[in-house]
Parts: C-alpha cells; structure tokens; sequence
C-alpha cells in the first residue's frame, strides 16, 4: 500500500464502522431443503460495472460477463464518488499526494472530503452485509485496485490504490479489477460444478437407502444354547453347597464306604479326621 493511500485510510477508518470478519456472510432468504441450492453470497461491485451511467462522463463500463456473474453471486452496486456527493456528469479527479484534486475550469479544486466520504460508506456497507469480495474500476481515484493517475492529469499512472479500494482492503475485503473479477468467475464456476455432482451422489445415496426392499430381510439364527444351570455336559444334576465366600461348589458323593481309606462314612457323605489317629464327633 502507498503512502498516500495508507494516509487516506487513517482519516477514513477512524469514521467507519469495524471491519468485517472474513469467511463470514449475511444470508438472504432461506434453504427450502436439504439439497438445495444455496442463498448467493453477495459481492460489492462499481456501479458503472453494472451497466448505472455514473462514471466522470456520464456513461458506463459494463462487463460482458455480468449476467453470468449475476447467477452465482448477488451483486450490489456502490458507486463512492456520487454516495460522496460529487454530481453526474462531474469533472475528472485524481490523487495528488495526501488530497483528491478535481481539475476545473476555474482551476483546481480539492474533494478530498466527497472521496473520503464515499470510502467511509462503503466500508460501512461491506460491515453490515459480510462482504468478502469486491470488483471494482481500475485506474479510479476512488476504485482503482492495482493502478491510479499520477495526479497531475498527465494521463500517466503509477502503482497504488484508489480511497475506496484501499479502505475495503484494511476491513478485510478482497478486492478485484475486471480481469481478476473474470478469473474468479471461472474458478468459481469449477468448484461449483464439482459441489453439485457431490450433491447429485449424496441424493443418490440416500434415495437408494429409503427405497423399500423387494425381498424379505433374512432370519437371524438363534445362538447356541446355553448350558442350564445346575447341569454337567451329560445333563446329570449336581447339588451345590455354599462356601465360607458364599460361592457355590458342587458336592461331592460317595455312595460306597470308604474301605482302607481314612475317615469314615455315613450316608454315603465323607467326613475327613480333624487330625492323624482322631475321628471327628458329631
């Protein structure tokens, strides 16, 4: 950024409203369903662009692609140097190092005030719908994005930026001239071709999913069952006795008397001896 146009930004930025966040825009109108076509971002273009006849001699700059443009953004056009009061047709302009000087009839004249102006609206704007992007004029005092007039009304430019085009940069709008504007019309177009072929398969996907099925949904098998409890692999009963823990363990029988083996039997249960040569009473 030049120094001129980083002077013109001081007294403007002062006046505006807070820059708008980037990645953000208001969203006019509302998303009917789930695969519809999204509300248009709106983008800031020159009013003369747009075909309004409100350039220094009364006429336009109309883009050829404007009508295509129109179809994937909603375009809003601002001209600075009228919002700033200057008159349609009006005498031509240029920066001359901190000022804007009107070269008259009468002589020079400075409208500083009317560009500064038109730049503060512009930016208020921009704040106030989230604009991201913005096509305007090249060569313009007001609009010019890459290149201005020396100021000397020599016909000679030079390297800089408008007052309006260098005050949208500093609130974080991107600023483009008609070619760029061009460019990222095609880049644009690319990317949406691509968004809606995804669409066209995420519908797809989910038309095939709703569908109702022609042949019924196969039986599960049941799972192995278990084994009841209480019962070995043979299916022979088992009594339980309670452990000191509270767990269950079978219990042993013995149907037949211990013979030759120590301890002692009654009714088929075993009872061990509490020591070596002693029998337990009970």
């Amino acid at each position: 950024m030049s120094q001129v146009a980083a002077f013109h930004l001081g007294k403007i930025v002062t006046e505006a409203n807070p820059p708008c966040k980037k990645n953000t825009f208001i969203l006019r109108g509302r998303i009917k369903g789930k695969y519809d076509k999204p509300v248009m971002e709106p983008i800031l273009i020159s009013a003369c662009l747009l075909g309004t006849k409100c350039n220094y001699k009364g006429g336009d700059s109309r883009l050829d692609y404007i009508e295509e443009l129109n179809q994937y953004f909603d375009l809003v056009p601002f001209c600075p140097e009228v919002e700033g009061g200057l008159p349609i047709p009006r005498d031509p302009s240029e920066i001359r190092g901190s000022f804007v000087v009107q070269k008259t009839s009468r002589g020079e004249v400075d409208v500083t005030h009317a560009f500064r102006e038109g730049a503060r609206k512009a930016v208020s704007v921009a704040s106030y719908l989230g604009i991201r992007y913005a096509i305007l004029t090249e060569r313009s005092p007001s609009c010019g994005s890459h290149q201005v007039h020396d100021g000397y009304f020599r016909n000679r430019l030079i390297q800089g930026q408008g007052i309006t085009a260098a005050a949208l940069s500093h609130a974080g709008v991107t600023v483009m001239n008609e070619e760029e504007g061009r460019a990222f019309l095609e880049e644009f177009k690319k990317n949406d071709e691509a968004r809606a072929l995804a669409s066209a398969k995420a519908r797809a996907m989910d038309e095939k999913k709703n569908e109702p099925r022609s042949e019924p949904k196969p039986e599960h098998k049941k799972p192995f069952p278990k084994k009841p409890y209480g019962k070995d692999f043979k299916g022979e009963k088992k009594s339980y006795r309670k452990d000191r823990d509270g767990e269950q363990k079978p219990r042993k029988f013995n149907a037949k008397p211990n013979k030759g083996k120590p301890g002692w039997s009654f009714q088929g249960k075993t009872r061990p001896f509490a020591g070596k040569g002693k029998k337990t009473d009970r």
